[in-house]
């Protein structure tokens, strides 16, 4: 059986701002106060929401033929414009972006549909995203994704192998929510 991957070495750079503790506590407090994490975050609630959504394999962790198991180590990168929050960056000393605790504002919950063992929101509390001034907002966990997988070795070593990974957004439909291949 033919298996290969490639791995792309990334990283993460923060830039960090010259802000005052006093000013970024004002920012966020003000960004977030009266926000509601259980609306969709465009100001026209009949408005569809875009959120693109792409998926990294950072490596191959499992492949176990016998079990029907494919367990790999990725990145699912989605982002959205949350036109809720946003602001002027001149007043709050030239902010341009914000960290934020997903529990702190709407993401779209997505989950796994094919899983090996269950189903499970790809996105924790406890887990960071980063907003821009214009809410343009970007959120990354990685996780190591479990999934069923039937392995077809009719033709082995020369056989090939594809699997799915299928993710669904819950609680909203196709006119509340586009998702997009990015």
């Amino acid at each position: 059986m033919f298996l290969s991957t490639g791995l792309i070495l990334f990283g993460f750079i923060n830039v960090s701002q010259c802000l005052l503790y006093n000013k970024s506590v004002d920012l966020m407090t003000d960004v977030l106060s009266g926000y509601n994490t259980r609306q969709r975050p465009v100001l026209e609630q009949s408005d569809t929401l875009n959120v693109s959504v792409s998926f990294f394999v950072a490596s191959i962790r499992e492949l176990d033929e016998v079990a029907g198991k494919f367990s790999i180590v990725g990145v699912v990168t989605t982002t959205w414009r949350d036109e809720i929050v946003n602001w002027t960056p001149r007043n709050y000393d030239g902010a341009l972006k914000i960290d934020l605790k997903l529990s702190d504002i709407w993401y779209p919950k997505l989950v796994l549909m094919n899983p090996y063992y269950k189903m499970i929101d790809l996105g924790q509390d406890w887990m960071m995203l980063s907003v821009t001034y214009e809410g343009d907002t970007i959120f990354q966990p990685i996780s190591i994704f479990e999934s069923t997988c039937d392995v077809d070795v009719t033709y082995y070593p020369y056989d090939t192998q594809v699997r799915v990974f299928r993710v669904l957004q819950l609680r909203y439909n196709k006119t509340d929510i586009r998702a997009n291949k990015f």
